[in-house]
């Protein structure tokens, strides 16, 4: 999915599973922002591709290794059947 980056936002937090009362989990996770072209949506399709901070090293790293350069450019993100982000290329 070709798409550029138009805002960023890291979530942090922790959660209780209600199936785990007793449980409690940390999150921290990079949320991205983009616009992309969909052929049905007239005009400009706006998603947010989401992923784990430590797993974002390599997509910060490509643009000067601060999360706010991710703004502004524009990215081919692959994902599997999960929706997981498998690979990217930086394009602009």
């Amino acid at each position: 999915m070709k798409c550029t980056v138009i805002g960023v936002q890291q979530k942090m937090g922790q959660f209780t599973p209600k199936d785990q009362p007793g449980k409690i989990i940390n999150f921290d996770n990079l949320v991205m922002h983009v616009v992309h072209k969909d052929m049905h949506v007239f005009g400009d399709a706006v998603e947010t591709v989401s992923m784990k901070s430590a797993d974002a090293g390599e997509l910060i790293a490509v643009v000067g290794g601060e999360k706010n350069n991710l703004v502004g450019h524009v990215f081919d993100f692959d994902f599997n059947r999960f929706g997981k982000l498998t690979s990217f290329d930086l394009l602009k």
